[in-house]
């Protein structure tokens, strides 16, 4: 009663302008939800790299902690003969998402520790035959960015 015509059409053309909004965000938040879901399983093989391994496994647990999707890390030690498998085991013992597995007796440690992996992925990181050390924060972060 108090505005004038234009006053309440601009008024309408405002609250009709919020609701296209609000709809093209709820519209995106249910578009992206499949993927809040989606949880990944990583085996990183592990043996004698000691010099590299703790600041990499710390840089990576805080990337686990710090990403969207959920990550469990399970550290497997194919028998090093170092302090290797005491420097996994300590670091996983602070964060929650780290698990470690002493795999120096198995035959076939990646097909045995799949198992272990919670996630619907998983991902195999051999840092014995294949990857160096340094490179398994990339990798993890290559494979998640291609999952989603």
């Amino acid at each position: 009663m108090f505005l004038g015509y234009s006053a309440k059409v601009f008024l309408v053309s405002l609250a009709i302008y919020g609701l296209w909004c609000l709809a093209l965000d709820l519209r995106q938040w249910w578009l992206e939800w499949p993927d809040r879901s989606l949880s990944v399983g990583v085996v990183v093989l592990l043996r004698d790299c000691e010099q590299s391994v703790e600041h990499v496994l710390y840089d990576l647990a805080h990337y686990v902690e710090n990403t969207t999707v959920k990550i469990d890390i399970t550290l497997a030690d194919c028998g090093s003969e170092d302090l290797t498998p005491l420097i996994a085991e300590r670091v996983a013992r602070q964060y929650a998402a780290l698990t470690f597995v002493n795999a120096g007796h198995m035959q076939n440690p990646a097909s045995e520790l799949i198992a272990l992996c919670q996630g619907q992925v998983v991902v195999v990181l051999d840092t014995v035959n294949r990857l160096q050390v340094s490179q398994l924060v990339p990798a993890v972060r290559a494979g998640i960015k291609a999952l989603g």
